[in-house]
């Protein structure tokens, strides 16, 4: 009995040596890291690592941190180990450059590719799990050193630029949006990237906030080239022409010219007529927008383009008018308001026939109906509608 409690005690005494010898933990946690176990694998090869300086040769240092390395990759994926080892890449990251260093055979520089791709993807996931909880700062760092991993990669890039832009790092957005840009239009992309045409958009936003309409314009011509009659884009560069008028003589020359190359581009000569009539040239910009609706009487650009002007027209006209004096001339002013009013009118029918829950049109369509003495009934269906799409916000 003596010699069985002597035996179970050494054993005891055995097992706790081995415990505490950092080569053991280092084959215990490959085992561990091979079998799944993370969690296990971690703490075993982070002892390792910790107690190895003087009982390991370079080649077992250089296992114990690639491992180590690799199982911090996997916790990225765990919830629990994820909060426990909340630096875990940058530590991966790390651990692995570091092997590859001490392996003097270059076993582990073989698999860095592969390494670094895995690092990537973490980085990459971690990023975007950060952004969505509005962790701007730490999706910042992940995305930054996803971007060295990973240069080329458009999403990277994209998702880096959002974060920079959330920790006010204006310069360092528009850097990796340009890089955005700089890859997708060397690429062919089968389908239009909606993300990066926002990127392009927050580029051009972010040049026009700074005053530097220059650059920000630069951005619009390429942005035009890869996404053609993009309504936002449009709407930008004309807010950017009427907030620079130094720049408008350009502007007018530069869309003749392109409507000179390209005479059935609808989406520039609505952006033309727009210019004209922030240059006075109202008749002119009617013109443009007549030449689009006969063509394409749904577009709907020129529908609203051209529908303003009218109401805008006649807002002005009945402006005017109550400042004249003579019985004659204010009826006729007023005979000029509904001539007006009576042009906005089927254009206000089209807009509503194409934007049915849009309440401008309906509202406008109560209106001017009014105004024109439409038939009662008419009216009614009209104030019909404008309750049903009130309701309904």
């Amino acid at each position: 009995m003596k010699n069985l409690i002597m035996l179970l005690i050494a054993c005891v005494t055995t097992v706790q040596v081995m415990a505490q010898n950092p080569k053991a933990r280092l084959t215990s946690g490959v085992i561990d890291y091979e079998a799944g176990r993370i969690g296990d694998a971690i703490e075993k090869l982070q002892f390792a690592v910790d107690n190895g300086a003087d009982n390991f040769k370079s080649k077992d240092m250089a296992k114990a941190k690639y491992f180590l390395g690799k199982a911090l990759i996997k916790s990225a994926g765990d919830s629990a180990l994820a909060a426990k080892y909340p630096d875990a890449l940058f530590q991966a990251d790390e651990y692995l450059a570091t092997a590859r260093e001490l392996d003097e055979k270059g076993k582990y520089e073989k698999l860095a590719v592969l390494d670094n791709q895995d690092v990537w993807a973490g980085m990459f996931n971690s990023g975007a799990s950060a952004y969505n909880t509005k962790e701007y700062e730490r999706a910042d760092k992940l995305f930054t050193r996803a971007a060295e991993l990973n240069g080329e990669d458009l999403n990277t890039n994209l998702m880096l630029g959002y974060s920079q832009w959330m920790v006010a790092d204006t310069t360092g957005a528009q850097a990796s949006w340009t890089k955005v840009a700089d890859i997708y239009e060397a690429s062919s992309p089968e389908e239009p990237n909606k993300d990066v045409a926002t990127a392009y958009l927050l580029l051009v936003s972010s040049y026009d906030l700074q005053n530097n309409p220059t650059e920000a314009l630069k951005f619009v011509d390429r942005a035009r080239e890869v996404f053609p009659g993009d309504k936002d884009l449009e709407r930008t560069e004309l807010s950017i022409y009427q907030k620079n008028p130094e720049l408008l003589d350009q502007a007018l020359t530069k869309f003749a010219a392109n409507l000179e190359s390209n005479p059935d581009d609808n989406n520039v000569r609505v952006v033309y007529g727009s210019l004209l009539e922030k240059a006075e040239r109202g008749e002119d910009a009617e013109t443009q927008y007549k030449m689009i609706l006969e063509k394409e009487p749904d577009h709907l650009g020129a529908n609203i383009q051209l529908g303003a002007y009218y109401v805008n027209k006649a807002a002005e006209i009945n402006e005017a008018k109550a400042k004249l004096t003579k019985e004659a001339d204010i009826d006729a002013a007023g005979e000029e308001v509904k001539q007006k009013l009576a042009e906005a009118y089927p254009l206000m029918k089209k807009l509503h026939e194409l934007e049915p829950d849009q309440a401008e049109w309906i509202n406008q369509l109560v209106s001017i109906s009014y105004y024109l003495d439409e038939d009662e009934a008419v009216i009614n269906e009209y104030v019909k509608k404008q309750q049903e799409i009130m309701a309904k916000q």
